[in-house]
């Protein structure tokens, strides 16, 4: 907490307010969705390990470096280790993975207890549904549970990966572009960036880029234009380009 005088603010935007401009500031709350099975985990498998090591994310995108944690809430360890450990190899990431969900208490406490030691400057969550045991339609859930994961990690920047709404039967009834996400539109409005990762419309071109990523919400900065890329052997970012 700080108070903070008139004549004290700055009005200049520092890099330093950035882990990964303007995608991941240095302290908030980034909200990252997409299709289930369409690429969000090795997108950010690669975000860790640029932080984690101080090399470019997303292939020209500088980082800065620190430790990163890794809440792997999602898939059982012993189905996606194969996976992330070609992609992750820097020890200043930790992966955690729970053997109680920590939407339960004991399993949050199991989860602050054994990543006590690291001093992240990035927290992913992966992802935000396994996270609580609430419904993500609450609306009063977001600011709770962001305001939990702040209290445990203040200072840092919180990256939540969530899944996109199942496709409406009746097309009148979808959602409003950067909408998609599923749940309570308080999801985003509690974030500073909110991203998509999905597949380009339109017709497909041989050896074009497969995957999207899309900024419908930035507080800190102006949405950039959107990131294509490729995804190989499940895990590796190829042919980055806008």
């Amino acid at each position: 907490m700080a108070l903070i005088r008139g004549n004290e603010l700055t009005s200049e935007q520092s890099e330093s307010l950035w882990l990964v401009k303007p995608f991941f500031p240095r302290e908030g709350i980034v909200l990252l969705y997409g299709k289930k099975g369409v690429g969000k985990s090795p997108l950010t498998w690669a975000l860790a390990e640029a932080v984690a090591t101080g090399t470019p994310w997303l292939g020209d995108k500088p980082t800065t470096t620190g430790e990163v944690l890794y809440l792997e809430l999602d898939t059982p360890r012993m189905v996606v280790e194969p996976r992330i450990r070609q992609a992750i190899t820097s020890s200043q990431v930790a992966i955690f993975f729970p053997e109680t969900p920590i939407s339960d208490p004991a399993g949050w406490k199991v989860m602050v207890d054994q990543t006590k030691h690291v001093k992240p400057v990035l927290v992913v969550v992966n992802t935000l549904r396994k996270s609580h045991s609430s419904t993500d339609i609450e609306s009063s859930i977001p600011s709770r549970l962001y305001a939990k994961f702040q209290t445990t990690w203040p200072r840092t920047c919180l990256a939540f990966v969530h899944h996109e709404k199942k496709t409406p039967t009746n097309p009148d009834h979808g959602a409003e572009e950067g909408e998609e996400f599923s749940g309570s539109l308080a999801w985003a409005n509690d974030a500073q960036v909110v991203m998509r990762l999905g597949r380009p419309l339109g017709r497909p071109i041989q050896d074009a880029p497969t995957l999207m990523l899309s900024m419908s919400g930035n507080q800190l900065a102006g949405c950039s234009r959107p990131r294509r890329f490729s995804l190989i052997d499940g895990w590796q970012l190829s042919g980055l380009k806008f």
